[in-house]
């Protein structure tokens, strides 16, 4: 049986778990842009964007789009493996999601690579993940 979770209680579980991996020294959520106007940022960086939630009669299915970003050096010879770690970094925090937060996540996972300039040149991967979780909400009511 899978546990009962608002999205706020959700995004604080998450963020922490990445928090918590001892390569994340920034975990955020919001535009990921927000990251250009963040100079003093420590790379490196996860970020996590919402996207469209569905609920059911019997789950709800949150969805978001995790990033991993990290700085390039000067002449780009680490992209790779950013991207690298990247892969690594977001699968071990999605999977100790679904150990520790006792839902489903929808498989298979497709990861993208990029390369975007924030307040410095970076590279990193998403991915889309959807978290599926109890829907109890038959005792709530609406005024």
């Amino acid at each position: 049986m899978l546990l009962i979770m608002y999205l706020k209680e959700i995004i604080n579980n998450i963020l922490e778990i990445a928090k918590n991996k001892p390569n994340i020294r920034t975990a955020e959520q919001g535009n990921v842009y927000d990251l250009n106007s963040m100079p003093d940022a420590e790379y490196s960086a996860f970020w996590l964007t919402q996207g469209q939630h569905r609920l059911d009669e019997q789950e709800v299915t949150y969805n978001f789009t995790m990033f991993y970003i990290d700085r390039l050096t000067d002449d780009f010879s680490n992209k790779t493996d950013i991207q690298s770690d990247g892969i690594v970094e977001l699968t071990n925090i999605i999977n100790t999601i679904v150990n520790v937060m006792d839902c489903e996540v929808d498989y298979p996972l497709n990861f993208t690579v990029f390369n975007q300039r924030f307040a410095e040149e970076c590279a990193g991967v998403f991915v889309n993940v959807n978290i599926t979780v109890d829907n109890n909400m038959g005792n709530c009511y609406w005024e």
